[in-house]
């Protein structure tokens, strides 16, 4: 799959990621990662979609500073996200009923409306989930997000 036509849906987990403790392996390799997917839908060699749910979810951190950082990344790669349909609410409920829980749903089911390639989260718990139902979308971890399309 080339680059160039690849859609990548990035979850709140992920893009708060560069903005948590780095002092942990995992994390660092994580926020690298994410900085390198940003680094490449700024440079148009990826695509990137959102959603109002992104907008939604970051509206609620408790903590300015990460809020605006978030919502300026959110602002320069995802313009225009779609606003939540009665087809993805519809999608949503069935996979919550499937055993993904509420946000995650929504940023799911927005993620196969707009036909992303990708939903990309640093949430274990919620790859593992998606890799029983098998939803209409590739869920990984940003570094098997790179490994897969050869970043």
């Amino acid at each position: 799959m080339m680059a160039a036509m690849i859609l990548v849906y990035l979850d709140m987990c992920s893009l708060k990621r560069p903005f948590d403790d780095q002092s942990q392996g995992r994390v660092a390799i994580e926020t690298e990662a994410v900085l390198r997917i940003l680094d490449k839908v700024r440079k148009g060699t990826l695509r990137m979609c959102g959603s109002e749910i992104l907008t939604y979810e970051n509206a609620g951190n408790p903590d300015p500073v990460r809020r605006e950082r978030v919502h300026k990344i959110l602002a320069a790669v995802t313009p225009g996200a779609p606003p939540v349909s009665a087809r993805m609410r519809r999608r949503a409920n069935t996979l919550a009923a499937q055993g993904i829980g509420g946000l995650d749903a929504l940023h799911i089911a927005a993620a196969e409306s707009q036909g992303a390639d990708f939903f990309v989260t640093c949430d274990d718990p919620l790859i593992k989930k998606a890799a029983k139902i098998r939803p209409g979308i590739t869920v990984v971890n940003p570094v098997s997000f790179m490994w897969e399309v050869g970043l």
